[in-house]
């Protein structure tokens, strides 16, 4: 239909309400400007809080996994210690002892131990 007739069919001020839609009529949008941002903070905030949870899971099974390796290398290293002191043969700490001047006479002669 073309707008003139319409118009005159209709009436203009008619005519041009009824093309509007019904949130036009009422001089809202269908998406008010305010609930766009509210419905973009929303989805910004559950990304950064995945992102973030996603991260702290990462930090702590790294944290984890070095923990754990780290244990491995220290029994490696003990358990290597232990096994070498056992094939190792102890030294033995000489002493020098304090020798006294022994002397006696068995009735052939003198005798002087040092």
């Amino acid at each position: 239909m073309s707008s003139r007739f319409c118009d005159k069919l209709f009436g203009a001020a008619q005519y041009r309400n009824r093309r509007k839609s019904l949130a036009r009529q009422t001089g809202r949008d269908h998406i008010q400007v305010h609930r766009k941002v509210w419905t973009m903070q929303n989805i910004r905030s559950f990304f950064l809080f995945t992102t973030g949870v996603a991260l702290f899971a990462l930090a702590a099974l790294l944290t984890a996994s070095l923990t754990v390796a780290f244990m491995g290398i220290v029994g490696a290293i003990a358990a290597g210690r232990l096994l070498s002191a056992r094939l190792k043969p102890v030294p033995v700490k000489a002493k020098a002892q304090k020798s006294e001047l022994r002397v006696w006479n068995d009735g052939r002669g003198t005798i002087i131990d040092l």
